[in-house]
């Protein structure tokens, strides 16, 4: 699925990364779960090819866009997903974490309680979702969880 947000590398990374979604609904906190595809020997030292968050890429924490749930509504209406959101597929191994899922069907089910009174899932304001989830317990704001430190990497 390719919705009106995809969650990407970029949305991942600390210092390209781009500006954070405003209508989170789960935070990602972990790196994207990708590994290295072979180790080889470069300058007398082993190197691992093929990871991605390492130097000068290091990953962040980041909202999961509402909208990486929803397909576009000229392709799709009333379906949403918890687990196979609009992402590539390094955004992928950022957000396919089970306490990431957890917080996603929590919000997947509020959708779904909204829009049987409200209308399509497209139609569900983000402001009445968040403040749902925000009564419930959930963190949506990305700067409450902190960041990881890799000054000793």
């Amino acid at each position: 699925m390719v919705s009106d947000y995809v969650v990407t590398q970029h949305t991942a990374s600390e210092h390209d990364g781009e500006e954070h979604d405003l209508c989170p609904v789960a935070i990602a906190y972990w790196p994207t779960g990708t590994h290295c595809a072979r180790r080889v020997v470069r300058d007398c030292l082993a190197h691992n090819e093929g990871f991605i968050f390492k130097d000068k890429h290091q990953w962040r924490p980041f909202g999961i866009s509402y909208r990486s749930l929803v397909p576009k509504r000229d392709e799709a209406v009333n379906v949403l997903t918890a687990t196979c959101p609009s992402d590539s597929h390094v955004g992928y191994g950022a957000v396919r974490i089970e306490h990431q899922f957890y917080e996603l069907g929590q919000a997947c089910a509020n959708v779904c309680d909204i829009a049987l009174s409200d209308g399509s899932v497209q139609d569900v304001p983000h402001s009445v979702l968040r403040e749902r989830l925000l009564d419930q317990g959930a963190v949506l704001d990305v700067s409450l969880v902190g960041k990881p430190d890799f000054s000793l990497l």
